[in-house]
């Protein structure tokens, strides 16, 4: 069977799929996904990428079940934290699910709804203590280290309401904090607890309507419309590089973030995830938290939906899965996540009090490891196993654009071209018809120097031979050329 025809095949059952997800979504049943995005951010079928392996919520080992818990952390033990919200209290568990211990108090006073952790690599652990606006760190054999309140600081004024929900410390005991709703950005602090600055904010996006409305409103309109403010944090997540990944549940574009040290975006600036549909309501996706493995592959948590967006360094999808309802492999609300060092994801959900961990499958390692070879440049080991994809989902189109990569650097630009225009990607395409077209005329540059002289020794010839029409049409009738 051609390409061709099985990609129509596989477009056909991408759609049957589609239709069977509405039908159960709309008998209230669970619907696992599985799938992916193209170019035109539609729903393209592939394999499943991940699977339950287990199911984790220290029943039979802790006081009471968990309750409502919002944050998970990963140590660099590979040992599980989470912030136990209503339970006013914080777990350590194995990733196999033994519960370690519980942290219930700090300073002699017990916490109070603590929405965040984080576990740095020398064992000190933060706590952000909600409830009593405090951030709690702690020494590595859980005594307190420091107890921080809110920072004072003429930048924040005197009514600032410190308010920690998320922690994420770098390496130089700088902390930043999700503060609430705050729409400043994140709460830079030092190690001292003073304020820095606010960090990585977001903008208002731009509206039409906006600009409009600034143009024909009346004044009163305009002083409603200035104090439109732009979406807050919700989680934030910082690699092996020291790169800062950031989540914005409420943003429209823009939803995931790398911010660098001054806090700019090197993420690309584009809408993620997917608009869906639930009953006559259109959901926009709420990304609460996300993660980034050794392979650079970036995993983001939409609450609203129940899914996890995988996606590369170009902000490009290479898997979703997920869903909503009771049954393993989906989701009530899910909070948290964190992947471990074997690739294996963990998500927390807040409402079933449990977490699910996930399996990637062998077609999901295959597209972990073509993308983490692409991005190091070694195209050709790449394309090898972008064709084992394509095997596997002839849909793929990442797939395409990752063989076109290699034909490209081989200079086989006119087989790049035809993987580029199967990956949609105009940008490619043009690259290689430039390159192909360069190519043409250096072999062809002797023809090429024949043509130009003959077509100018032709336009030279009419030239003359109008000059002499010309000429020969000014002369008076019956003048003979040479008379006295």
């Amino acid at each position: 069977m051609s390409r061709g025809m099985t990609k129509r095949w596989g477009t056909g059952l991408a759609l049957l799929v589609m239709l069977l997800g509405f039908a159960s979504r709309a008998e209230g049943a669970a619907e696992f996904v599985s799938y992916t995005l193209d170019w035109r951010n539609r729903r393209v079928a592939a394999p499943l990428g991940y699977v339950v392996e287990d199911v984790l919520s220290g029943i039979g080992q802790l006081t009471e079940p968990m309750r409502s818990p919002q944050d998970l952390f990963l140590d660099a033990e590979e040992n599980l934290w989470i912030a136990d919200t209503d339970a006013n209290r914080v777990i350590k568990m194995t990733r196999t699910g033994q519960v370690l211990l519980t942290i219930t108090e700090a300073g002699g006073t017990p916490l109070y709804g603590p929405q965040g952790v984080f576990v740095k690599n020398n064992g000190e652990v933060y706590i952000a203590d909600t409830g009593n606006k405090r951030i709690v760190r702690l020494n590595p054999d859980l005594s307190v280290n420091t107890i921080y309140e809110a920072p004072k600081s003429l930048k924040l004024g005197p009514d600032f309401n410190f308010q920690p929900t998320k922690i994420v410390v770098d390496k130089s005991d700088t902390m930043f904090i999700v503060n609430g709703g705050d729409f400043h950005g994140f709460l830079q602090m030092d190690a001292k607890g003073r304020f820095r600055q606010w960090f990585g904010a977001n903008r208002v996006p731009f509206s039409l309507t906006r600009v409009l409305t600034r143009i024909f409103a009346t004044e009163q309109q305009r002083e409603q419309l200035t104090r439109q403010l732009p979406p807050p944090p919700s989680n934030a997540f910082i690699d092996h590089s020291g790169y800062m990944y950031a989540t914005s549940a409420f943003a429209t574009r823009a939803q995931i973030k790398k911010l660098n040290s001054v806090g700019g975006n090197s993420f690309p600036d584009k809408f993620y995830g997917e608009i869906d549909v639930v009953g006559w309501t259109l959901t926009r996706p709420q990304f609460v938290d996300v993660t980034v493995d050794k392979n650079d592959i970036v995993s983001a948590l939409n609450a609203q939906s129940g899914r996890v967006y995988q996606l590369d360094q170009d902000g490009n999808t290479l898997l979703v899965f997920g869903g909503q309802g009771d049954q393993r492999g989906v989701f009530k609300y899910p909070s948290s996540l964190v992947v471990d060092s074997r690739g294996w994801l963990y998500v927390l959900d807040n409402q079933r009090n449990d977490i699910q961990v996930f399996r990637p499958t062998e077609f999901a390692n295959l597209v972990h490891e073509a993308s983490q070879l692409y991005y190091q440049g070694r195209y050709p080991e790449a394309a090898r196993l972008w064709e084992q994809v394509l095997d596997m989902n002839t849909n793929y189109e990442l797939a395409h654009k990752g063989i076109a990569r290699n034909f490209y650097k081989d200079e086989e630009y006119a087989k790049a071209m035809r993987e580029y225009r199967l990956a949609h990607d105009k940008k490619g395409y043009s690259m290689a018809f430039a390159e192909l077209r360069k190519e043409w005329a250096r072999k062809n540059f002797v023809l090429l120097i024949v043509l130009i002289g003959a077509g100018i020794l032709v336009l030279t010839g009419i030239g003359v031979l109008i000059v002499l029409y010309v000429r020969a049409g000014w002369r008076h009738p019956g003048e003979v050329v040479g008379e006295a």
